[in-house]
This record gives structure tokens, sequence and C-alpha cells, in this order.
């Protein structure tokens, strides 16, 4: 277990579906499922850090700094139980 809190994997979607907005209702998905089985329970991932924008406009907020995951920037994110997306939309 990586968090104490309940956390969702990798979000991916292929390449030729990219631009259809489908990582966004996978994740919609993610968290309406994650908050139905751990009620009143803080989520928490790790994002790639050029992702940031996108999680945040799920409610999710940077906790810490960077760091290297497979070669990739990371940064771990925390969605308060309770929260609603921000309004950006992004």
């Amino acid at each position: 277990m990586k968090y104490p809190e309940p956390s969702i994997g990798r979000v991916m979607t292929l390449p030729r579906f990219r631009g259809h907005r489908l990582g966004r209702a996978l994740m919609a998905e993610a968290i309406r499922f994650t908050e139905l089985q751990y009620p009143g329970a803080a989520i928490q991932i790790g994002a790639q850090v050029y992702l940031r924008r996108f999680y945040g406009s799920f409610g999710f907020d940077a906790v810490g700094e960077a760091y290297d995951e497979d070669g990739i920037p990371h940064v771990d994110m925390l969605r308060a139980a309770g929260s609603t997306p921000h309004p950006t939309g992004a």
C-alpha cells in the first residue's frame, strides 16, 4: 500500500482515443466508485506533473514535492473527502 488513503492508479487511454474526453470520463467514474466504496475518505494519487491541472480540475491538490517515478516527474495529489470539482474543468 502506497498511501494511507484510498487511491486511484493509472488512468490512461490509447493514443487513437485521446482528445475525446475519455480520460475525463474514466477519472470521474473512478472518483465516483472510490467514494462509494470509501465514504468520507480522501483520495490520493501519484500524478504525472504535466497533468497536475487535469487532476486539479477534479478537486485534487498537490501535496509535497515532485519526484521521479520510472523516469517521469510525478507529484502526489490529494482530493479531500467531500471535495467538489474545480470550476475550471481543465
